[in-house]
Order: structure tokens, then C-alpha cells, then sequence
């Protein structure tokens, strides 16, 4: 898959390539193995809109990109709302590599996947910033 291909990204956007290895190296470093995002076909068992074997990726890796690309502002509250999982195929039976594409807008901090936004991204003046899942999953064993 070409970079950039099946989505319309940004023109000044960042783009990340996510594969089943950077997910499980993520669930190692922060101790979140939830099944969803480890085993192949967990997330789709638990109701999520993804393929038959895909995992999802980590909520707080995806708001780490946001982050990485458009820096908050120290003046005012940064609300995440995740609208839809980041799907990461795994890896192919004649062991070609598989990838989620990400588009991240530098502006805005917005995250996109095959043309649907996955995460939203909010500065407002005050108090009341924070992650908001759209969709609760519950852990999986």
C-alpha cells in the first residue's frame, strides 16, 4: 500500500504508519494488553467495526501522535473524543507487512484513517479537558 493511499490526508499533514508489532511494543511499554489490541479477531468479538482479524490500536498511542504533531496549548483545555478504533491489519501469511495508514492534521490534531475521522481534537479556554471514549470497551480476556 502506497503511503498516503485510500484517504484524501492534509495537504500539510504528518502520516504515520502503524503495524501489529508497534501495537504490541505500545501494550509492552505501557502494560495495556488488552485483548482487542493483541489478538487477532478480540476486537471484532467485543462489537468494535473492524476487520475479522484486525486489532486496534492503543486510545492513548493515537492521542500521543495528536500531541506529537500539534502541540497544546498551555492557555487552554485539550479534549480528545475518539469517533472510531484505528483498525491495524496483522501481518500476512507470506509475511508482507501490514499497516494502518494515519493522517494527522497539524492544524487542528485531528487523526484519520481511510478517510474517516478516529479522533477528534478540541482546545477550549477553562477547566474540562480530557479523553472521552465514544464507544466503552470493556476488557476482553
Amino acid at each position: 500500500t502506497e503511503l498516503g493511499a485510500g484517504f484524501d490526508p492534509p495537504d500539510d499533514g504528518a502520516f504515520y504508519r502503524l503495524g501489529s508489532d508497534d501495537i504490541a511494543a505500545w501494550a509492552e511499554a505501557t502494560g495495556d494488553r488488552n485483548a482487542i489490541h493483541l489478538l487477532p479477531g478480540r476486537a471484532a468479538r467485543a462489537g468494535l467495526q473492524v476487520g475479522p482479524d484486525d486489532v486496534v490500536a492503543h486510545g492513548l498511542l493515537v492521542g500521543a501522535l495528536s500531541l506529537a504533531v500539534c502541540a497544546p496549548s498551555t492557555r487552554h483545555q485539550t479534549s480528545l473524543r475518539f469517533t472510531g478504533p484505528v483498525e491495524v491489519p496483522i501481518p500476512r501469511q507470506d509475511g508482507r507487512g501490514q499497516w494502518a495508514s494515519l493522517a494527522v492534521s497539524p492544524g487542528a490534531g485531528d487523526v484519520v484513517q481511510g478517510g474517516r475521522p478516529v479522533l477528534r481534537r478540541r482546545s477550549r479556554t477553562g477547566a474540562g479537558g480530557g479523553v472521552s471514549n465514544a464507544d466503552r470497551v470493556p476488557d476482553v480476556p
